[in-house]
């Protein structure tokens, strides 16, 4: 399916990336701000962002927009508004307004899906929005808006080449989302630290931190700190998303964790579906290292098969273990006769669902 905007075939995702929030700034100035016409809420985090963010924008009465990253099979999916994808024309008219504000606008991937973001949110006159951070916060696009409320969701090992090499670096570069007299919401790990808490102390923020773990209930634990401070009732209920746990016809196990800690989380979650070890079919991004991926995961794998699924900064097959090789299409075909777990990043989870989909009549046996 072809983007909204064709400016999207011409913007690669990563090769544009370009951390940095001068250029953001100059863009949403010439727009005359519009993001100060509706409260908003920014979340940040290494994992459970998009979970988080989807869970609270869901129970927010009135029309609430969500901004999420990245997105699994279509680019739509990254902007909508009460669930529903925003349809291209009202993208169009956004990318329209923009350029005729600001001539010549020169942006990333990233930069541009928050402008149009706030410019469609602005359009429709939503009455609140959720922002989720792509990565980190400091040097984040996002992070040029002007939010109420900000949330961490957890603090682990990820994007180190980018963040820094340990947890202060990267809890130092994703609490930079925090504003003067705003709430602070973030687990009590990130807050113990001493430098996290002089720099939140010089900022001026009100923090409000809770019980932090990882996984499932740590998503919980800040969805219903979140729920509190905004005065929403009623039972949380997680948001289930895309290629996050999810099952296919009862043997399929789909999860598109990318680092370390979601590892574990998924280890634990498969012990919990399956006796016994099943295969998995895998693929990692450039900056993973297959060998703790592989090691994290060997409780649970039977066989490692590397699946070369063709998305941008995707590792190559020669920089994993020999003891892995490329599987092609038919051999995949015959792995699905039996129960498979399908991991190691979002893209590989997208790009299998929207095989699975295609081929979905040929993969059984009869």
């Amino acid at each position: 399916m072809q983007p909204p905007l064709s400016l999207f075939n011409e913007l690669a995702e990563w090769k544009s990336f370009s951390p940095g929030l001068s250029r953001v700034k100059r863009v949403l100035r010439k727009m005359g701000t519009p993001y100060f016409a509706f409260p908003h809420m920014v979340v940040g985090g290494t994992n459970g962002k998009g979970t988080v963010s989807t869970t609270v924008a869901r129970a927010i009465s009135g029309r609430v927009g969500l901004l999420l990253s990245p997105h699994v099979q279509d680019i739509r999916e990254r902007i909508t508004i009460n669930g529903e994808w925003v349809c291209d024309d009202k993208w169009q008219h956004a990318h329209a307004r923009i350029t005729e504000r600001v001539p010549g606008v020169d942006l990333s991937y990233f930069e541009w899906l928050l402008v149009l973001a706030v410019q469609i949110f602005y359009d429709e006159d939503v009455d609140y929005a959720v922002f989720e951070i792509g990565l980190g916060g400091r040097l984040d696009s996002v992070n040029t808006l002007n939010p109420d409320i900000c949330v961490i969701t957890n603090v682990s090992l990820d994007h180190m080449e980018l963040l820094g090499d340990n947890q202060t670096a990267i809890a130092l570069e994703k609490i930079e989302i925090a504003r003067p007299n705003k709430v602070m919401v973030l687990p009590n790990d990130v807050y113990a630290i001493p430098q996290v808490q002089q720099r939140l102390q010089e900022i001026g923020c009100r923090t409000v931190v809770f019980e932090g773990v990882e996984g499932f209930h740590g998503n919980l634990a800040v969805v219903e700190k979140v729920f509190e401070e905004l005065g929403l009732k009623g039972p949380v209920e997680l948001a289930q998303l895309v290629c996050r746990k999810e099952n296919l016809e009862g043997q399929i196990f789909l999860d598109g964790a990318h680092n370390e800690a979601a590892w574990h989380d998924l280890v634990a979650w498969i012990r919990r579906q399956v006796s016994g070890k099943l295969p998995v079919l895998c693929s990692l991004s450039i900056g993973r290292d297959p060998q703790q991926f592989m090691q994290i995961l060997d409780p649970v794998a039977e066989l490692f098969h590397v699946w070369q699924a063709g998305y941008e900064k995707e590792l190559p097959i020669a920089d994993w273990p020999d003891s892995v090789s490329p599987i092609n299409e038919k051999d995949l075909k015959r792995l699905l006769k039996g129960p498979l777990l399908v991991s190691g990043s979002l893209y590989l989870a997208g790009l299998f669902k929207e095989w699975y989909a295609a081929n979905k009549g040929q993969n059984r046996p009869v």
